[in-house]
């Protein structure tokens, strides 16, 4: 019986390319994995590093408002924000898509220009400048912390804390924005009154 070496060399080949086919296909498709899977814990990760910048933010408003409310026997004048801690996920931001990075590192810039800002305060009128930064960074925490969670397709957090905090910055934001009109209305109506 004679040998078809073409044969045979052909079903070698072949199945040797198929196999090489197959193993680089599994490795590519358990790496895509893999690296999906550790681009939704980044994700996660800096959800709940945005919203505890939110809570924090919230602390920070009740804390200045008691002290400016209470004359400076409680709380304290606040002038520095508080930190994005992504907690090892800033190094890992190229795991998500471009779009939900761009969102967190849009953030973290906004918090450097309003640190400036907070920086600039005058210490009398702090209180009415600071609030608004402080109300402003902790709804973006939020709202950007939502988004993150909505486009990676992660669970919404359960938090009833969590919720009370959101809340609490959203009554403190049209609570200190109808005392700025009212303030403006009275000088409106202080320089009628003089005119």
């Amino acid at each position: 019986m004679a040998i078809d070496w073409p044969t045979v060399a052909t079903t070698v080949l072949g199945s040797g390319v198929t196999a090489a086919v197959v193993t680089q296909g599994i490795a590519a498709f358990r790496d895509h994995t893999q690296r999906r899977a550790r681009g939704r814990m980044v994700a996660l990760s800096a959800a709940v590093a945005l919203e505890r910048f939110g809570c924090t933010c919230a602390d920070l408003v009740a804390d200045a408002a008691n002290h400016h409310y209470s004359e400076g026997t409680m709380g304290a004048a606040h002038r520095e924000l508080p930190v994005l801690q992504l907690s090892g996920a800033g190094a890992d931001l190229n795991l998500l898509p471009i779009h939900v990075a761009s969102l967190i590192l849009e953030f973290e810039a906004a918090i450097g220009r309003a640190d400036v800002d907070l920086q600039d305060t005058a210490p009398h009128s702090h209180f009415e400048q600071a609030t608004p930064i402080f109300l402003r960074l902790g709804e973006e925490g939020f709202e950007i912390a939502m988004m993150v969670r909505e486009k990676m397709c992660l669970p919404c957090s359960r938090s009833r804390d969590l919720d009370m905090r959101v809340e609490y910055l959203s009554e403190q934001r049209e609570a200190f924005e109808r005392e700025k009109v009212k303030v403006i209305d009275d000088l409106q109506i202080g320089a009628g009154a003089n005119g």
